[in-house]
């Protein structure tokens, strides 16, 4: 009896851990799972939870903070509104961290759940999830009042929306996406190329419900107009101007003024800004890389740009705007090899996170900085905040040549995988969700990065807020190799 009761035992654990493997296989196998977005949303609640403990301390006013409470000439409506909303609420903007947050988290978990509906990989589908929340500088600006957080969490959504709409006839996630779209650029301009997400989505996917997808493309850009023409009313009513919000002439002037070398000082309409300029372009040309240059170009923007707005006649915001941007004009057409020479360095720091130095590429900074301080209008250098952070955390050079090579790949990606999609489209074969998706995702942050890199410094801030497109352009390639393969 002892005998048979210890053979049934071990049969019985047998059969238990037989279907223990079993479970465990169907869990992270290709196989379609609904109850697996229930593990998924369950991880991306408990990592929010787990921000806001770790973030609680975070400052929630920022620098530029003040401009959107206040609804500046400088920011568009969206922000601002959400801001003014919250308040009316609550008496307070104390509760914003936990909405950011938690929209960030949803959003991501919303990405994902998408992503798994497509592909049926749970596998992919978490590394998706934890790529997307692990963006840590983005979770911790969820807890100031700033854009970057909900432009990003927008970005996710907008993405998720563009899977929905590729599986899906119903209308409804294709004005849902452009939905997004709109509101995305109420609460940052830059998020205005995600049009490319509808207008690439019809072209891509447009050739058997051609009549059917035109409607749709007429009807969803009617609602993303709907949203600028609010925001740009807004901005007559509260400024006096018709557009969205007078920031591009700003951007504009303090690049011009450090990237046009010229002589003509005199009938320049900032004589001492652009007097002091040529002297800051004297240090920069001497920097021993183009990576060095970066670093020391990037602060050298808004330095620039605060002398400017000394210089310049009193004006109202809008005029102002023009102003400057009409200067800066005038300075690229004198010189545009020299303006493109600048949009070149900082398209090439955001793909290559240009904030981020070894050990030995800082040492060698610190002796440049050295060797010409004090510097021009400056006197010292002031190091931004997340470059510091980066170089006491990341400088290790492994690190530092790993995370090069895997932007160089995805830069090598973004341009493959959109002439791939070409190639199908123009030999009229079809085109897979994962590659229509990585496609839209290659071009987004093309865009968006060519568009900071004509306007803005390459700064690590801004290349790590396009990271949810990085992301869905690695695991929608890899996707691609793993079709391929089975077949």
């Amino acid at each position: 009896m002892l005998f048979l009761g210890k053979s049934f035992m071990v049969l019985l654990l047998r059969i238990k851990t037989r279907l223990f493997y079993q479970q465990m296989h169907a869990f992270w196998s290709l196989q379609k799972k609904n109850d697996f977005r229930f593990v998924l949303g369950i991880c991306s609640f408990l990592l929010g939870l787990v921000y806001l403990w770790l973030f609680c301390d975070e400052s929630l006013l920022k620098p530029d903070s003040l401009g959107y409470i206040n609804f500046s000439s400088q920011r568009s409506l969206g922000y601002p509104l959400f801001l003014k909303g919250i308040h009316f609420l609550f008496h307070s903007y104390e509760p914003i961290p936990s909405l950011q947050i938690f929209f960030f988290c949803f959003s991501a978990y919303f990405l994902s759940a998408s992503f798994l509906q497509m592909t049926r990989s749970s596998l992919l589908s978490i590394i998706l999830l934890f790529a997307l929340l692990f963006n840590i500088p983005f979770a911790k600006l969820s807890f100031s009042l700033l854009t970057d957080s909900p432009a990003q969490s927008f970005l996710m959504m907008g993405l998720a929306l563009t899977i929905k709409a590729s599986q899906s006839k119903e209308t409804k996630y294709y004005y849902g996406l452009c939905l997004v779209v709109g509101m995305a650029a109420l609460i940052r301009p830059l998020s205005i190329i995600l049009c490319l997400l509808p207008l690439g989505l019809s072209f891509f996917q447009g050739s058997s419900l051609k009549e059917k997808l035109s409607k749709q493309v007429i009807i969803g850009f009617f609602v993303i107009a709907s949203f600028l023409l609010l925001g740009s009313t807004a901005q007559f009513f509260r400024h006096g101007f018709f557009k969205t919000e007078a920031f591009l002439g700003h951007n504009l002037i303090g690049k011009a003024l450090i990237a046009i070398p010229t002589e003509d000082v005199l009938n320049s309409p900032f004589p001492n800004t652009r007097k002091e300029s040529v002297a800051v372009q004297l240090v920069l040309n001497k920097a021993p890389s183009l990576h060095l240059k970066y670093l020391l170009t990037s602060p050298y923007y808004d330095t620039i740009r605060q002398r400017v707005s000394s210089e310049t006649p009193s004006l109202p915001p809008s005029e102002q705007d023009d102003f400057w941007k009409k200067a800066a004009i005038s300075l690229i057409k004198g010189s545009p090899k020299a303006y493109l020479g600048d949009i070149w360095m900082n398209y090439w720091a955001l793909w290559q996170l240009g904030d981020l130095c070894t050990y030995q590429e800082d040492g060698d900074f610190k002796s440049y900085l050295e060797t010409h301080t004090p510097l021009p209008i400056m006197g010292t250098y002031q190091e931004p905040e997340m470059r510091h952070k980066f170089n006491q955390k990341l400088g290790n050079p492994f690190i530092v040549y790993g995370i090069r090579m895997m932007l160089g790949l995805g830069f090598i990606l973004s341009l493959l995988i959109p002439l791939l999609s070409l190639i199908y489209k123009f030999r009229k074969k079809p085109i897979s969700n994962p590659l229509v998706l990585g496609t839209l995702s290659a071009l987004t942050l093309q865009a968006g990065f060519i568009a900071i890199a004509c306007t803005q410094a390459g700064l690590g801030r801004y290349a790590l807020s396009f990271w949810p497109c990085l992301c869905i352009l690695f695991l929608s390639t890899l996707t691609l190799f793993m079709d391929h393969k089975h077949k």
